[in-house]
């Protein structure tokens, strides 16, 4: 057996130990138990906290040795163990359940949007327990279906959508194309899509913390082709352990007639709305994501400097 496939097989063994023990657990040790193990990924490994305090700090200015710098990267990894835990126990959840776990800010906006008949675009990042968010849409009745780039663990990309099975939430390979998310919004039913990471799709670079991210443009172009409202939305984990969800109303999207430009402006109004959830809570963003990884050609530059100078 090879290193590689001798480390998958040890992640996936882990994995399928850690997913058998805390779902049984009481929440209130799982949550304890995995923000234990957050912390002690924080500790470990080296890479991912040196690029978390990296990217934190250049997006805040905060400058080696601020108090809210290592604090705020230690949450990172604290918070993506807890999140892990409630994760796991999605399939012990009812409606009751979700209730006193979960309250909401602007629902209604979502309720207004679905009534067009056109379908619904929620745009979030990977901001809190973005799972939960559409298992609690889809709890409270909402054909919720999401994007999704596929694991390169093919079993735990079984587990994944397994999870998300048992919560009543269609799982779409983002390899699927965009035939089947016409279907799904012709269908008027809710499509969710992460759009906050720099991955291998189409994608401009648009504003995000002050500096230009490669950013997918999917959500834009699906909306600009299918008339679907864009309603940015996101999940933040409280003090006592509860979420809250915070739905803003649907972007206002451009249409000059300039199929590029407006794609660009409406990307960068996404990624705005991005910005503006992870600032809510940055501990609750994985900065442990190189967002500002790929880098702009010349052509790309003017794009986004006429982006940064709009008034």
């Amino acid at each position: 057996m090879s290193k590689k496939r001798l480390k998958n097989w040890l992640i996936y063994r882990f994995v399928r130990i850690l997913v058998f023990w805390v779902s049984r657990l009481p929440r209130g040790t799982a949550l304890r138990f995995c923000g234990f193990l957050g912390l002690l990924a924080f500790l470990v490994v080296r890479d991912a906290r040196r690029l978390t305090v990296k990217n934190i700090s250049r997006a805040f200015g905060w400058p080696k040795g601020h108090p809210g710098l290592l604090r705020t990267a230690r949450g990172v990894f604290v918070n993506a163990g807890k999140n892990l835990a409630d994760m796991i126990l999605l399939p012990r959840l009812n409606e009751a359940d979700i209730d006193r776990l979960v309250s909401v800010n602007g629902g209604h906006y979502v309720d207004q949007a679905m009534a067009q008949g056109r379908g619904v675009i929620a745009v979030t990042g990977h901001i809190g327990n973005w799972e939960l968010l559409a298992a609690w849409f889809s709890i409270k009745g909402f054909p919720v279906n999401v994007i999704f780039r596929q694991v390169y663990d093919p079993r735990l990309d079984r587990m994944l959508n397994d999870l998300r099975k048992k919560a009543n939430v269609k799982g779409i390979s983002r390899d699927a194309g965009i035939k089947e998310m016409i279907r799904v919004l012709r269908r008027g039913e809710a499509l969710g899509i992460l759009m906050d990471q720099d991955t291998k799709v189409r994608g401009v670079f648009v504003p995000f913390f002050g500096r230009v991210a490669h950013t997918p443009v999917g959500p834009v172009v699906l909306a600009m082709k299918m008339g679907a409202p864009i309603v940015p939305m996101a999940i933040h984990r409280q003090q006592d352990e509860t979420y809250l969800i915070t739905v803003e109303q649907p972007l206002k999207l451009v249409c000059t007639g300039n199929r590029e430009k407006d794609i660009l402006a409406n990307t960068a109004v996404c990624s705005a709305a991005l910005e503006r959830f992870v600032r809510m809570d940055p501990a609750q963003w994985v900065w442990m994501h190189d967002r500002w990884r790929k880098k702009m050609r010349g052509e790309e530059k003017l794009a986004a400097e006429e982006i940064f100078n709009a008034p």
